[in-house]
């Protein structure tokens, strides 16, 4: 996250606006971006939580079929989500400058593919 952005957010969280901390990894250990991680917001311009998009499926897939079937890869390859957006505001003016990824991958970067992660680490 650049400087600018984190000195917006602690200008915001001064302000009583809410920023959203998003960890690293889910509790199952998936690593959670701006495209693998689902934002909940109050209706509003402030995030109230996060869900990890590979966790539903999994759940929503053992719920089918009661985890007498392993799920496919395809169900949990990130390729195969979308990036959430901030629909009801301007690009940069919602909630999305109000959320930050401990992974470094949220979304003030453009949506970085699986390579792209890897490339970026790599480099580092």
């Amino acid at each position: 996250m650049s400087a600018e952005t984190n000195a917006r957010a602690r200008r915001r969280a001064e302000k009583g606006a809410k920023v959203l901390v998003v960890p690293f990894q889910c509790g199952r250990g998936h690593e959670l971006s701006a495209r693998t991680t689902f934002i909940a917001t109050d209706g509003g311009p402030n995030p109230t939580g996060w869900r990890c998009v590979r966790c539903v499926r999994l759940d929503a897939w053992n719920a089918h079929y009661r985890g007498s079937e392993s799920a496919p890869a395809e169900l949990l390859d990130e390729t195969q989500f979308n990036r959430q957006t901030n629909s009801k505001f301007s690009p940069g003016r919602g909630w999305t400058d109000r959320v930050r990824f401990l992974s470094g991958f949220g979304y003030e970067v453009p949506d970085p593919t699986p390579a792209r992660r890897r490339e970026l680490r790599d480099a580092a």
